[in-house]
C-alpha cells in the first residue's frame, strides 16, 4: 500500500509538507515495514536540504548540515544518514507526477510495522495523523529531535533522539527511552543503554521489524545507541 496520510502545514514552521507511506521497503536494516516519508510539497529534498528549507521537516536537527548557495547537491556537511537522492526524491517526484492518491491512515498502517519518519521528524506533522495510523498496526519504529523543543512532540510512539551524552541524560531525567548516534561502541553508556541489534557491529542479528526496542517509551527498557552509520557517517564523525 502506498499514498499520502497528510497534507498541510508543518507543525515547526508552518511551510507546506506531505506525508507519504510506502510499503514494500528494500531497507535490509529495518526489514519490510511500511515507511514514511516526511518532505517539504513544494521544493525537492535536495533542494530543500541544500537552502535550509528542510527545517519545516526536520527542525534544528544538527545533521542537516549546513545550507549553502551552491545549485546542486546537498547541504554542506550533511551527517543525517538518509541519502536523499534515493528514496525521498524518487517519492517525491512520484508525488508531483500525482501517483499517490490520499489514503487512510489507519486502513494504512492496519496489519503493518510501522516506521514514523523514515525520512523527517515526525513532530512535524500532527500527532493525531500517526496516532491513526499505528492504531490497527503491528509495530512501530520512530525518533524525535523535537522533545526538549516542544510537549506536543509525539514522544509517546517515538524515541527521543540524542546527539550527545549530556542531550541523553536529559531526556532520561525527564523520564524519556532514547536512540543516540555515538562514534564507538566505547561511547554507549552501559547502565542506561543497549548496542543496536541491527546494526553492523552487532552483527545485524535482527531487523527493526524484529526487534522493535525503538517504539517509544516502554516502561523499564533501556535506551538505544548506535555507532556512526549511512550516508553521512563521516560527517558524523566530525560532530559526535
Amino acid at each position: 500500500m502506498r499514498g499520502i496520510i497528510y497534507e498541510g502545514p508543518s507543525l515547526i514552521d508552518g511551510s507546506p509538507i506531505v506525508v507519504i507511506v510506502t510499503s514494500d521497503s528494500k531497507n535490509t536494516k529495518t526489514g519490510d515495514m511500511m515507511q514514511s516519508w516526511i518532505l517539504r510539497a513544494d521544493i525537492d529534498p535536495l533542494a530543500a536540504n541544500r537552502t535550509g528549507a528542510d527545517y519545516s521537516i526536520c527542525g534544528q536537527c544538527i545533521h542537516r548540515g549546513m545550507p549553502t548557495d551552491r545549485d546542486n547537491g546537498q547541504a554542506k556537511d550533511r551527517s543525517c544518514y538518509v541519502a536523499l537522492h534515493h528514496a525521498p526524491l524518487s517519492v517525491f517526484k512520484a508525488y508531483k507526477r500525482g501517483s499517490y492518491q490520499h489514503i487512510d491512515p489507519v486502513e494504512a498502517g492496519s496489519g503493518q510495522y510501522v516506521r514514523l519518519g523514515s525520512y523527517g521528524d515526525p513532530a512535524a506533522v500532527p500527532t493525531h495523523i500517526w496516532q491513526a495510523l499505528t492504531s490497527r498496526s503491528r509495530g512501530r519504529t520512530g525518533y524525535t529531535h523535537r522533545w526538549f523543543e516542544t510537549y506536543d512532540a509525539p514522544t509517546d510512539l517515538c524515541m527521543a533522539s540524542a546527539d550527545s551524552i549530556h542531550e541523553a541524560r536529559r531526556a532520561w531525567s525527564e523520564g524519556l527511552r532514547t536512540f543516540r548516534v555515538v562514534r564507538s561502541v566505547d561511547d554507549i553508556d552501559r547502565d542506561n543503554e543497549v548496542l543496536c541489534p541491527a546494526s553492523e557491529e552487532a552483527g545485524k542479528r535482527v531487523t527493526c521489524e524484529d526487534c522493535r526496542l525503538c517504539t517509544g517509551q516502554r516502561g523499564n527498557v533501556k535506551s538505544v545507541a548506535i555507532p556512526a552509520h549511512g550516508a553521512g557517517k563521516r560527517n558524523s564523525l566530525n560532530i559526535l
